[in-house]
C-alpha cells in the first residue's frame, strides 16, 4: 500500500513583511509634498508682506535668501537684508535666521550671528555685535504677538558722523512685549552692567563711570491703537487715540547708588518727546548728592527736576 504525496509546505506570505515599509515610503512621500507645500507658502508669505510694506514707503530688501530645515522645521536665512521704516527707523544684518517647527508655524526664533544695525533717522547708524543676538515671536493671528528680544556681550558702536548712543556696552539685555486684558499691554526692559552715556544730566550723573542695571517696566494703555505706516505713523494714531503709559517700575542703578520709581504717567507730544511725570527716589550714596523724594516733569521738549532744567526730554520719534 503506497501514501499519498504530502502537501508541500505553503510559503510564506511576503507582503506582511514588505508593507511596513511600503507604508513609511508613502508616509515619506506624503510629508515631504507637505512640507514642500509649507515651504512654498512660507516663500509666497515673505513676498506679500515684503509687497505690503513697500506699498506703505517701507524700504525691505536682501541680497539672498534660503528656506531649509527639511523634514520637521523651517529655516529660513537671509543675506544682507534691509528694513527700512517711513520715517527713517531701520534694522540690518548681515545674515539673518529664522526658524520654526512646522507643527507651530505661529512661533518663530531669529538670530542674527553677526550683529546688526540699527539706523536713526537723526543720529544715524548704530552698529550692534555680541556674543548672542536674538529675538522670538509669536502668538495667534490677529491677535498682539508676544516678542522677546535677548542679547549677551552687546556693543553699541555710532557710525562714522552719527550722535553718540545712550547705550555703549551691555553684560545682558532683555526686551519683552505681552499683550494683557482691557487693550492694554506691558512692556520691560532690563539691562544689566550696562555702560551709558546720557543727555539728561541726572541720569548721566547717576551711572557715568559704573557698570549700572537699567531697568524699564510700563504698561500702554489702547495698544489696538497701535498700527500705522512706519514708527512715526504708529505712535502718533496711539496718541490720538488717548495712549498712556502707565510706569510700574523704572530703575538706573550702581553700586553707589541710584533712581527708582514705582509710579508715572506719560504720553508723547506732537514733536515726539515724552510728556508727563514720574515720581522717583533718587539714591542718598555717590554722585546723586543724597536727593531723595524727587519728580521728573516732561514738558515742553525739557526734563526739569524741581523747577530746574536737566535736558531734552526722552525722545520718541
Amino acid at each position: 500500500m503506497t501514501l499519498p504525496d504530502p502537501i508541500p509546505p505553503r510559503k510564506p506570505r511576503r507582503f506582511w513583511l514588505i508593507a511596513p515599509y511600503v507604508v513609511l515610503l508613502v508616509a515619506v512621500a506624503i510629508w515631504s509634498v507637505v512640507w514642500a507645500w509649507l515651504r512654498g507658502e512660507t516663500e509666497r508669505r515673505v513676498d506679500a508682506e515684503t509687497a505690503r510694506l513697500r506699498a506703505v514707503g517701507y524700504d525691505v530688501a536682501w541680497q539672498n535668501r534660503k528656506i531649509s530645515g527639511y523634514p520637521f522645521r523651517l529655516n529660513v536665512e537671509f543675506d544682507n537684508l534691509r528694513i527700512t521704516e517711513p520715517s527713517g527707523w531701520g534694522l540690518s544684518a548681515p545674515v539673518l535666521k529664522g526658524e520654526a517647527e512646522v507643527f507651530n508655524l505661529r512661533h518663530w526664533v531669529g538670530t542674527a550671528p553677526q550683529g546688526a544695525m540699527l539706523t536713526r533717522p537723526l543720529g544715524g547708524p548704530v552698529t550692534i555685535t555680541g556674543e548672542a543676538l536674538r529675538a522670538s515671536i509669536a502668538g495667534p493671528e490677529g491677535a498682539p504677538p508676544r516678542i522677546s528680544i535677548e542679547g549677551v556681550g552687546l556693543s553699541f558702536a555710532p557710525g562714522t558722523g552719527a550722535e553718540e548712543y545712550p547705550l555703549r556696552s551691555a553684560s545682558r539685555l532683555e526686551m519683552h512685549l505681552r499683550p494683557g486684558p482691557d487693550d492694554q499691554a506691558a512692556f520691560m526692559l532690563k539691562v544689566e552692567g550696562a555702560r551709558v552715556q546720557f543727555e539728561d544730566q541726572v541720569l548721566d550723573r547717576v551711572a557715568r563711570d559704573e557698570p549700572a542695571l537699567l531697568l524699564v517696566d510700563v504698561v500702554f494703555s489702547k495698544f489696538s491703537a497701535m498700527r500705522g505706516h512706519g514708527w512715526r505713523d504708529t505712535v502718533q494714531r496711539w496718541t490720538a487715540a488717548g495712549g498712556q503709559v502707565s510706569v510700574r517700575r523704572a530703575e538706573i542703578s550702581t553700586k553707589d547708588g541710584g533712581l527708582n520709581s514705582q509710579s508715572g504717567q506719560l504720553s508723547v507730544s506732537p514733536d515726539g518727546r515724552l510728556t508727563g511725570r514720574i515720581d522717583a527716589a533718587l539714591g542718598a550714596q555717590g554722585a546723586t548728592g543724597g536727593l531723595i523724594g524727587s519728580t521728573f516733569k516732561f514738558e515742553n521738549g525739557e526734563t526739569r527736576l524741581s523747577g530746574q532744567t536737566m535736558g531734552g526730554a526722552p525722545r520718541i520719534y
